[in-house]
């Protein structure tokens, strides 16, 4: 019957409280229920948060350990087929066959070799032993003479599982020899893989994130063990747990291992199919230490927040409220779009310092605005960039039909010198450098697509090439601009001449500007034509197209040195297009 005075009486006396009391009763009454599940909460973290760091890193160790055994799973197979290659490429060897042949038996070998050093990361590399012709071939090397110790060391098996530790390395071995003897079709060879330890540290290292942790697979045996740091004490100790604990098929497990008085947390896993054991290991110091310190700054922040509370309220209500509507006011203008204004702030104080924040972020977004529209001017130019590298698809089928056609003519130097010369212009077509390079190697490229040319075009074509002047070899320019241009009198002007084409290659400087000029005699263009080609290159567009040759060469010239340079073209002297391609040189490079 008194509690309901009792609680009409607290009733107004709250209503009498001023509204700092008020706001800090309010505050109060919300977080002290909170605090105290908290509370609770954080003991049932803290259990679960050591129980969830052991199962992650069970789970971790488990993960990579399949890993392991699916990567050597796939190596497997690739083993067995390189195997069968090699003999069957062994057995259709004779006895008398040439050098030639021989030269051919071993690079087709040591393609086989290569091939399955680079199937996976893990394969270091790869050797074949031939003792029926005393020979060791490697990817890289062949040698006469065949390590019989080493041979034998890879012929024992060692465990249950697929490696051989031999001499501090670790290896995989397939053998198709049943004796060392070269007589008779006793055998024939051994196939030798170095697996890499490096490989295996990498793995171990991201195993474990902790730097005082550490990571080790271990051999079934215990002979030999992998770390991804080097601690022999603490591998010492684990080893002994590990070849000492029971056995569980293919699950992964945990222990907490006591090493020189130091706790150590260890979870492990087997693999029947490698013989070895993966395993993580972490100071248990660093697994509670955390979850200590937790509960200290739990209570710190309990103290603290009580201050906070009181404090904060206070301020709240004294100078919070105006300056923050005025700052979601400022807001909504943003949120409509409006962003050429500013707040100012009476007070020097934390308001003064946002509103100053939020001045800056508003030009920050007129900046923004400003830089995407750049963005997408720089996205064209890109895309022009990206027209430099490409590749004219009926170039490269003709050539090769050059090739073969120089080939099955039996003109093996003149194939050779042919392949040299598509070597370099790849080689320069598909680099993927800088924009800019030396002027020496755009004209060197330009002479190498020259040289290709001639022998396509046989006797068809003559060909006047002036040298690069000296002064300006070590200028730079942009890739790829002299050789469209020649190009381009091949593709137009000689295509369909039978005989007596004529092409001029030369170089002329005036002032700070070089020119580089292509003239032929094709017959193909009136002087019309030649009008309209001048139009299309002076034509300015804001949109990108797709552009290739003269257009592309222009377009990027005057992109990099002004409007005053690019493609200019006119009648040639000998009858045909005379091409102009006219560069800015700086004063300063000049010799």
């Amino acid at each position: 019957m008194m509690r309901v005075p009792l609680l009409q009486i607290m009733n107004r006396k709250i209503k009498n409280f001023n509204i700092y009391t008020k706001l800090v009763i309010t505050l109060f009454l919300i977080v002290i229920p909170l605090y105290g599940i908290s509370f609770f909460v954080n003991e049932f973290g803290a259990a679960r948060n050591k129980e969830e760091i052991a199962k992650s890193l069970e789970n971790t160790v488990h993960a990579n350990n399949k890993m392991l055994e699916m990567e050597f799973h796939k190596i497997n197979p690739i083993l067995n087929k390189t195997t069968i290659d090699i003999a069957l490429l062994y057995i259709k060897q004779s006895p008398d066959s040439t050098a030639a042949e021989q030269t051919r038996f071993m690079m087709d070998l040591m393609k086989y070799l290569d091939q399955l050093r680079t199937s996976s990361t893990f394969i270091e590399g790869t050797k074949a032993f031939l003792p029926a012709i005393s020979k060791t071939i490697s990817t890289s090397s062949v040698l006469s003479t065949v390590d019989v110790k080493e041979m034998n060391a890879m012929r024992q098996k060692q465990g249950n599982g697929p490696f051989i530790f031999w001499e501090n390395r670790l290896f995989l071995s397939k053998s198709y020899i049943n004796e060392f003897e070269s007589r008779g079709p006793a055998g024939l060879f051994l196939l030798e893989t170095e697996i890499s330890q490096h490989q295996f540290q990498v793995m171990l290292s991201n195993m474990m994130s902790y730097k005082q942790g550490g990571a080790v697979l271990l051999s079934g045996s215990g002979s030999w063990a992998i770390e991804s740091r080097n601690n022999p004490v603490v591998l010492s100790g684990i080893k002994d747990f590990i070849l000492n604990s029971p056995v569980r098929a293919s699950a992964a497990d945990s222990a907490y291992v006591t090493i020189e008085g130091q706790s150590y947390f260890v979870a492990y896993e087997r693999s029947p199919v490698l013989d070895t054991t993966l395993m993580v290991y972490i100071p248990n110091d660093l697994i509670l230490g955390p979850l200590k310190i937790y509960k200290v700054l739990f209570w710190t922040m309990s103290l603290l927040s009580l201050f906070i509370i009181i404090t904060f309220s206070y301020w709240i209500f004294r100078i919070i409220h105006q300056p923050l509507k005025t700052l979601v006011e400022s807001f909504r203008k943003v949120e409509r779009g409006h962003l050429n204004f500013s707040i100012q702030h009476a007070n020097n104080d934390e308001f003064g310092y946002l509103y100053n924040r939020f001045n800056y972020m508003v030009n920050n977004l007129n900046v923004l605005i400003n830089e995407i529209y750049e963005q997408k001017i720089r996205n064209q130019r890109s895309e022009l960039k990206r027209l430099q590298s490409q590749i004219n698809p009926h170039f490269l089928y003709n050539n090769f039909f050059i090739l073969y056609r120089l080939i099955n003519s039996h003109d093996i130097e003149k194939a050779a010198e042919f392949t040299q010369y598509l070597g370099r212009y790849f080689q320069f077509i598909t680099r993927d450098a800088s924009n800019d390079i030396k002027l020496e190697l755009e004209y060197q490229h330009a002479k190498t697509y020259v040289e290709i040319q001639t022998i396509c075009y046989s006797k068809r074509v003559e060909v006047e090439f002036e040298p690069l002047p000296d002064p300006y070899k070590d200028n730079s320019c942009l890739r790829l601009i002299f050789q469209p241009v020649i190009e381009n009198s091949y593709k137009y002007a000689f295509e369909n001449k039978v005989s007596k084409g004529k092409l001029t290659v030369r170089f002329v400087s005036e002032n700070e500007y070089l020119s580089f000029i292509v003239e032929d005699n094709g017959e193909a263009l009136t002087d019309e034509d030649i009008y309209r080609l001048n139009v299309k290159l002076s034509s300015s567009d804001n949109e990108i197209e797709e552009c290739t040759g003269l257009i592309n060469v222009h377009r990027r010239v005057q992109l990099k040195y002004g409007t005053e340079c690019g493609v200019f073209l006119s009648r040639s002297e000998i009858g045909g297009l005379k091409v102009e391609v006219k560069l800015k040189v700086l004063r300063y490079e000049l010799a």
